[in-house]
């Protein structure tokens, strides 16, 4: 009997979310404000400089009110009519994305795409609201549509991972492999410990008959994303190919146990002398 061929797992990353395990990377978009401040630490031990035997000189600060030196008061400078604009596009993309996140969470896609277009047209830079676009287009089944929007979100933030590995699924499934691979490699430069870059590469170089890459890439993606039961799936696969069916069973009655309805199908054709101990 044929095995079955190897597949790749769909992207399913929450909306607004960013995910790697080992590298999580804060965005800043232009509907966020942060603000920082500054802390300064007391010196340990006995309040002397680290490698001094005297204790810092403090300047004091001049209390004193004079004629010559009274310090003036001033308010805070009022914005100006285009900053009081912004602000309120600020607050209205905000509204917007959150309205989005809302009914995509309730099925009501039509809601979610009218509601991260809102955000886009206050906020046409936001990375998030292009990335949940492109995301919601793939689901649905238009490709191209969904494409130029992980393409926004990439030029917008080039350190988003999940839209880079979102184009090269799209390019994986046109047959487009060298621009796929292209896009995975990219998305591991960024974050090098994403379970699901090493999986979709992982799948490709399996689909080219690349086995050990294959295996390499797998053996990763079960480190990093250990709760995917796809990754012991296509594992399971290229060990089969390497003629390792103790390690293939092994992986596809894992699988199996999480629910996996290809492994249940592999270990039922391919197992019953090979069961996992």
């Amino acid at each position: 009997m044929k095995p079955y061929l190897f597949f790749l797992l769909v992207i399913a990353i929450t909306a607004g979310c960013q995910n790697s395990r080992n590298e999580k990377k804060q965005q800043k978009t232009k509907t966020e404000e942060v603000a920082a401040e500054e802390k300064t630490e007391t010196p340990a031990g006995n309040g002397e400089w680290f490698g001094s035997k005297t204790k810092p000189q403090v300047v004091k600060v001049d209390t004193s009110i004079t004629k010559n030196n009274a310090i003036k008061l001033k308010s805070k400078k009022k914005k100006t009519h285009e900053e009081i604009k912004r602000d309120k596009e600020i607050r209205n993309a905000r509204s917007a994305f959150k309205r989005g996140i809302n009914a995509y969470n309730s099925k009501e896609t039509e809601k979610a795409i009218e509601a991260f277009k809102e955000t886009l047209m206050y906020d046409p830079e936001n990375a998030l609201a292009s990335y949940n676009l492109g995301k919601i287009y793939y689901e649905t089944g238009q490709k191209e549509l969904s494409m130029k929007y992980y393409e926004d979100a990439s030029r917008f933030n080039p350190a988003d991972s999940n839209s880079i590995v979102a184009i090269g699924l799209i390019y994986f499934e046109r047959g487009q492999l060298g621009q796929a691979e292209d896009y995975f490699n990219q998305a591991l430069d960024i974050a090098p410990g994403y379970g699901l870059a090493y999986y979709n590469r992982g799948t490709l170089y399996g689909q080219q008959k690349k086995y050990d890459k294959s295996l390499d890439d797998l053996n990763k993606a079960a480190i990093y994303s250990p709760n995917d039961s796809k990754v012991f799936m296509n594992r399971g696969m290229a060990y089969y190919f390497h003629k390792n069916m103790d390690a293939a069973c092994a992986d596809w009655n894992k699988a199996a146990s999480m629910g996996n309805a290809e492994a249940i199908k592999a270990v039922g054709i391919y197992c019953k002398k090979n069961p996992a101990k």
